[in-house]
């Protein structure tokens, strides 16, 4: 029986009864030419040998050996070639089985096959391939070709090395094969343990020890193999890690292939089943909170690994937890549903709804949901301090990527996978519309982004020359890259273009430069679409015409530029910054010289100039921030960079998302981006100390002049959108949110306050009217009349200074009431009023009456005396001093009624105006 040859590879007694058995050494020869066998020594378990060096890497493995039945009689009863032929089946069917399971087939010894696999579950899924497939191949087969083989395993410790295994664990797995019968396997009690609740088979308990000491004290099982298991579906948990190429660098591709090499050693015995695929490993394990653990583990181990503080913590693996039904039958694979795998942050643990659920009562797990809309996720991220200690989820993620390129740095944009000439940003928005977009979302958005953008396939940059194209998370994040080099951009020039603006920021926020046209402007044009020939044929032109001006100049050294020759682009800075007058101009054309400088690897001269540039014109915030970068790039002046960049970012708040987000300030992550978490903090904390106070006074606001009161449902409506602001977390949102609050409590306060002074001064109004009225009636010579009116008076005035009370205490709707009530006594003292403006005028007429009576008798007596005494008295003498006269006594009766008349008239004229300026002095 050649199981014996099995047993050779465990001792040299194996040898012997294997030389006793008279099976020819060359009817396997080539089979066994090329193999290495075991050292013969028997060792008690966990012991290796110790009369050789180790090479190879000690770990848990389950050793598999198979062995064909019957093999010597085989031999005999049908001839060598037919049993070579038979051997050869044996392997050939034995093989597809143990590579489906990604075994490792370490030897072929005779009629034996050994092979290992890092899983227990993997091997007896193997042996049952094999049993089937040895099944299938005797149905086609005559009852004496047919062939039986006899499948042991054992899981343990054991050496690994290159091309062989050793180890106890080999030896036990090779005496177990005593024990079998034909068509059977046997497992020990520690394949058993491992595969727990997996076992994809029923299983017979065999006392192994009874057989001798050789198993003494360990069980065996008997997998009934052609009997699958009650279910052959089972319910499990994955963790699928899937390598990020275009984020990960030589160095973490290194650690990544290093890592698939040795991921036993981190799968430990949690692993159940796994499939690797290129950058992707699946696993499955018994529970999620071992998937957890193990994913936990993974990081930690890529962590450790990187070891590097020159860039952010970026680990370029996504990682999803996931809980569902799969075939044990079948290759491991995990098909995700409703699950979108650009949402998935790197470097985060993330758990599908349906791992969460089958966590939820055994194991809480703090998580949040991905996305913007938060309720409703598919998928949400597990919170944990992973990275260093410390927790990173309000840290951006991008800013050390690797951007990879065979080019020098763009100078536009500074990324080394194009040309200047081809620069993306070149057809991108007139001003730096998308940084403040972006300023805008909470961090975990921007991380989101960033990530779609720099995983695209096809590239989103060229989204941009697209027209119509729909604004996504990726293209917004590629625009805000590039509008971190904004002044040195086309789009900046053309928006100096034509001004006479003395102030940089307000160039900045210009929608339009002024005027445009000429051949230097269409020179300018033909660069920002990409035509270099026209540009320079259209320059070249324009210099006779246009050779005093700045513009022309800037726009020949960016052609310059975009054809690689920095030292005309150069001489042609040089020459504009003679030209140019306003600073605006100055400080655009020494940053171009500046970057030059910059992409040429210059640094150090970059660096003076850039601190010689801050020198003349100190106000100007982008130079503020040039020169701060560079004193963290010198490393010995980074003490005074931190605080001067925090007080930057607080005059000027979009320097928050270029000092998160600008590469060049990637080496200095470990010292800023916690500066910029606690101002973030700041911020958020500041808002939350500004919302109650907000609250409180639009509150106050309602309760003084009421609900129906149109201010009052307008700074309502100011205060919820206060609140929106800050609800997204983002560091602009936090600002505006205080800002909006603070301008609410101050337009509340100064309403209040100025509500204040129109009702006090109502209420002085009022109090003066019934002062004055009060002296009225006081004044009216019938006191008896005015009696009730004073009554009246008074209750007004008490009431006024009652208001006056209520205004000064901030009562309830004090408001709506001292408005009702003003409102009410103005009414009732207009009454008053009226009634003895009646009185008095009553008075008065009678006055005038009496007075004009009294005078026009007095002016009517004296009229009649003088018509009817003076008249014929006067005639009378006259006939008779003048006789010559005639007067007759006709004519004195005309003239004595035309006296009387006149007299009459006049009289009562002079009474009436007598009368009046009696009255009336004025």
């Amino acid at each position: 029986m050649v199981v014996v040859s099995v047993i050779w590879l465990c001792g040299k007694k194996g040898t012997r009864e294997f030389k006793s058995k008279g099976i020819h050494a060359d009817n396997h020869a080539d089979m066994e030419s090329s193999q290495t066998t075991h050292d013969p020594v028997d060792r008690p378990e966990g012991q290796v040998e110790t009369d050789r060096p180790v090479r190879g890497k000690t770990r848990r493995i389950a050793v598999l050996f198979t062995d064909v039945v019957g093999s010597t009689r085989y031999f005999k009863s049908r001839g060598d070639t037919a049993g070579r032929k038979m051997l050869q089946d044996h392997v050939e069917l034995a093989s597809e089985p143990i590579r489906q399971e990604k075994g490792i087939l370490v030897k072929t010894i005779g009629d034996s096959v050994m092979a290992y696999f890092d899983q227990a579950i993997q091997a007896v899924r193997a042996a049952a391939g094999i049993q089937k497939a040895f099944r299938e191949f005797n149905r086609k087969q005559a009852l004496d070709d047919r062939i039986h083989v006899r499948i042991g395993i054992h899981y343990g410790q054991g050496i690994v090395e290159e091309k062989d295994i050793f180890g106890n664990v080999v030896n036990l797995a090779a005496k177990v094969m005593p024990l079998v019968g034909g068509d059977q396997i046997f497992v020990t009690d520690t394949v058993h343990a491992a595969m727990g609740r997996d076992c994809p088979f029923p299983v017979e308990w065999i006392d192994g020890g009874r057989q001798g000491t050789a198993l003494a004290g360990i069980a065996l099982y008997n997998l009934i193999w052609h009997k699958e298991a009650a279910t052959t579906t089972a319910q499990g948990t994955f963790v699928q890690f899937k390598l990020c190429p275009a984020l990960a660098d030589k160095g973490f591709a290194d650690l990544w292939v290093r890592f698939m090499g040795m991921r036993q050693h981190i799968w430990a015995d949690r692993v159940l089943h796994e499939a690797v695929q290129g950058p992707s490993a699946l696993v499955a394990l018994g529970s999620v909170a071992d998937a957890v653990e193990l994913a936990g583990k993974v990081l930690v181990h890529f962590q450790k690994g990187m070891r590097r503080n020159d860039s952010p913590p970026l680990i370029p693996v996504q990682i999803l937890i996931d809980h569902g039904p799969y075939r044990r039958d079948q290759p491991l694979t995990l098909k995700t549903v409703g699950i979108d795998w650009t949402e998935l942050e790197p470097g985060k643990i993330h758990l599908s709804a349906a791992a969460a659920g089958a966590a939820a009562g055994k194991q809480a797990f703090p998580l949040q949901p991905v996305g913007e809309e938060g309720a409703g996720s598919a998928v949400q991220v597990l919170i944990t301090t992973l990275t260093h200690g410390k927790d990173h989820s309000a840290r951006f993620l991008y800013q050390g990527w690797p951007a990879g390129g065979n080019f020098l740095p763009c100078f536009y944009c500074g990324d080394r996978r194009h040309r200047a000439a081809n620069c993306p940003s070149k057809a991108g928005d007139s001003r730096p519309v998308a940084l403040y977009s972006m300023g805008n979302q909470p961090l975990g958005n921007i991380n989101r982004a960033f990530f779609s953008w720099l995983t695209a396939d096809p590239p989103v940059e060229m989204a941009l020359l697209e027209k119509n194209q729909e604004e996504s998370p990726a293209l917004t994040a590629f625009k805000c890259y590039c509008d971190l080099g904004f002044h040195f951009q086309l789009r900046f020039f053309m928006l100096l273009w034509g001004t006479a603006e003395e102030d940089w920021e307000k160039v900045r926020k210009t929608a339009r430069g002024g005027s445009r046209g000429g051949p230097v402007w269409l020179a300018l044009d033909c660069l920002r679409t990409g035509n270099l020939t026209q540009a320079e044929y259209l320059i070249d032109g324009a210099m006779d015409r246009c050779g005093a001006d700045y513009r022309a100049h800037c726009t020949l050294g960016l052609i310059h530029v975009e054809k690689g020759n920095t030292a005309k682009a150069e001489m042609a800075f040089t020459r504009a910054l003679d030209m140019t007058k306003t600073e605006p101009e100055q400080i655009f054309v020494s940053l171009m010289l500046f970057r030059l400088l910059e992409v040429a690897g210059e640094s150090i001269r970059a660096g003076k100039a850039v601190r010689r540039l801050l020198a003349r014109h100190p106000q100007c915030p982008d130079l503020q921030f040039l020169a701060i970068k560079y004193k963290f790039r010198d490393g010995g002046l980074d003490r005074k960079a931190l605080p001067e960049l925090v007080e930057l970012i607080r005059s000027h708040r979009r320097f928050y998302l270029h000092a998160m987000m600008d590469p060049d300030l990637a080496p200095a992550w470990h010292r800023i981006q916690p500066e910029l978490a606690r101002l973030l903090t700041q911020a958020g904390e500041t808002m939350k100390k500004l919302l109650p106070v907000a609250e409180a006074e639009v509150s106050r606001f309602q309760e003084i002049f009421g609900e129906t009161d149109t201010e009052v449902a307008r700074e309502r409506s100011l205060r919820v959108h206060a609140e929106e602001l800050g609800q997204g977390g983002s560091y602009f949102g936090f600002l505006d949110a205080a800002d909006t609050a603070r301008s609410l409590i101050d337009r509340v306060q100064r309403t209040i306050q100025s509500r204040k002074r129109g009702v006090g001064r109502t209420l002085m109004d009022l109090e003066q009217r019934c002062t004055g009225l009060v002296k009225q009636a006081r004044d009216f010579a019938d006191s008896k009349a005015m009696g009730r009116i004073l009554t009246d008076l008074g209750t007004a005035y008490a009431e006024v200074v009652e208001m006056k009370e209520m205004l000064r205490a901030d009562q309830p709707e004090i408001f709506v009431t001292i408005f009702s009530r003003a409102d009410d006594l103005s009414k009732r003292l207009d009454v008053v009023a009226r009634t003895i403006k009646r009185m008095v005028d009553r008075r008065e007429i009678r006055r005038f009456l009496m007075s004009f009576v009294n005078k026009s008798l007095i002016f009517q007596s004296i009229n009649l005396l003088i018509g009817v005494v003076f008249f014929p008295l006067v005639n009378h003498y006259l006939n008779f001093v003048l006789p010559q006269l005639r007067l007759s006594d006709l004519s004195l009766i005309s003239y004595q009624k035309a006296f009387l008349f006149m007299g009459g008239v006049t009289g009562i004229l002079v009474a009436l105006l007598r009368t009046a300026k009696s009255i009336y002095p004025r």
